[in-house]
């Protein structure tokens, strides 16, 4: 399968964490099936390891699920990209309660 080229990556207005894998924090579809493991997280959207093929603009029900943190959160976003490392999402709008439960996990991985 090939991908098209990630827009400038520059661009970010909010901070990323790196999620690592060994995390076991995943992105499920409005099913509740697992699309994948998250890879980044930030304020403004998040980065999903999964080969499910999406087209750019389509509009995403998705649940954050964090086991350790307690976390299962549905959140509404937009496919931004596609690139080798999964599918780049960027929320939609973000509730006060999903905000806060993000904020948690990018309190967890975020690195200087």
């Amino acid at each position: 399968m090939s991908f098209p080229p990630a827009e400038n990556s520059d661009r970010r207005r909010f901070d990323r964490a790196e999620v690592p894998p060994q995390a076991r924090v995943y992105a499920l579809d409005h099913a509740g099936v697992k699309l994948g493991a998250i890879r980044q997280i930030g304020r403004g959207g998040l980065l999903v390891d999964t080969r499910k093929p999406f087209a750019i603009g389509t509009k995403l029900t998705l649940k954050i699920s964090d086991e350790r943190e307690g976390i299962l959160r549905e959140v509404q976003a937009v496919v931004r990209y596609l690139s080798e490392e999964g599918l780049g999402c960027e929320f939609e709008r973000l509730e006060a309660d999903a905000a806060v439960e993000v904020g948690v996990l990018l309190g967890r991985f975020y690195r200087d």
